[in-house]
């Protein structure tokens, strides 16, 4: 009795998974034409399980989000790649290219994998490219004693809040500026270029 109903577990389990992986692949090739993304990201997550794929050791998922101008956020795309190389990049963006995704993001933020960096300036040489700061900040922390790592963490997370608050209070100062401006004066983000 035990064995049957362990049986009908599995035949249940197999049918739901043939049921996810058919709507995974009817997702993965879905028309993306008039799709217009102004920041995407990507990165490589390297998935280790119990059962190691002996014949792929490398493999890991490719994982590309992008936001849209009224700051919708969706997931583009998961595909399996070989580690984070530009042919496997390159695959993936030029896959979204053919399916409609023509126009390039505005912006592209990843990590430091050279892969798709290079697979990036192939598939979309005007999309501009932003270093992901945790990614950064977890390289630079990576690379100091263990000891000095809490401070030097705490450090750069207030260099990076230093910034965001130097770029809104530049935008919370607009109304005098722009009596400035109208007196003929320049910004350049929030920054008063000429004292004329």
């Amino acid at each position: 009795m035990l064995q049957a109903a362990l049986e009908s577990e599995g035949d249940a389990f197999l049918e739901e998974h043939a049921v996810l992986l058919a709507k995974y692949d009817e997702w993965r090739h879905r028309d993306l034409t008039g799709k217009q993304y102004v920041s995407v990201w990507a990165d490589g997550i390297h998935v280790r399980n119990r059962r190691e794929d002996l014949a792929n050791p490398e493999q890991c998922l490719l994982v590309v989000m992008g936001a849209t101008a009224d700051g919708q956020k969706e997931l583009i795309a998961v595909i399996d790649g070989v580690r984070e190389s530009k042919q496997s990049w390159l695959e993936l963006l030029l896959d979204l290219k053919n399916r409609g995704l023509t126009i390039p993001p505005t912006i592209a933020v990843a990590d430091g994998a050279l892969g798709f960096w290079a697979a990036l300036r192939e598939a979309y040489p005007t999309t501009r490219e932003q270093r992901c700061w945790v990614h950064k900040t977890a390289n630079v922390i990576n690379a100091m004693p263990k000891a000095n790592q809490p401070k030097a963490k705490f450090a750069l997370h207030q260099i990076k809040l230093a910034e965001s608050a130097a770029r809104r209070w530049r935008r919370l100062n607009a109304s005098h500026q722009l009596t400035l401006v109208i007196q003929g004066r320049i910004f350049t983000d929030g920054v008063l270029q000429n004292a004329a």
